[in-house]
């Protein structure tokens, strides 16, 4: 059964750690797994309210998300190429947005 993530900060006092924050929550992040396929908060959902036992992801992308005040999404395979090359190539742009509202 999967369970909602907890963040929890720490420090260590001498070789002990030292819990001073806990933050119950989904990270920040979790949009992005989302438009890549991974729905976290649905997941829970489902298991937690509409009980349903096994959740099984069947398709995710790759992707590298870039964030502004929207995330910009590309292919993993357009980021690497572009690593690799230094450039990107202005005859095929296959990033895109995601209007969440």
């Amino acid at each position: 059964m999967q369970k909602a993530q907890s963040t929890f900060q720490t420090k260590l006092q001498g070789d002990k750690p030292f819990i001073f924050e806990v933050n119950p929550r989904f990270s920040a992040s979790c949009p992005i797994r989302a438009v890549a396929g991974v729905n976290e908060p649905d997941i829970v959902f489902r298991n937690t309210i509409l009980k349903e036992e096994q959740i099984n992801i069947k398709t995710y992308r790759k992707l590298f998300c870039m964030r502004y005040w929207n995330e910009v999404y590309i292919p993993m395979s357009t980021y690497e190429k572009t690593v690799a090359k230094g450039e990107t190539r202005k005859d095929k742009n296959d990033s895109f947005i995601v209007d969440y509202f």
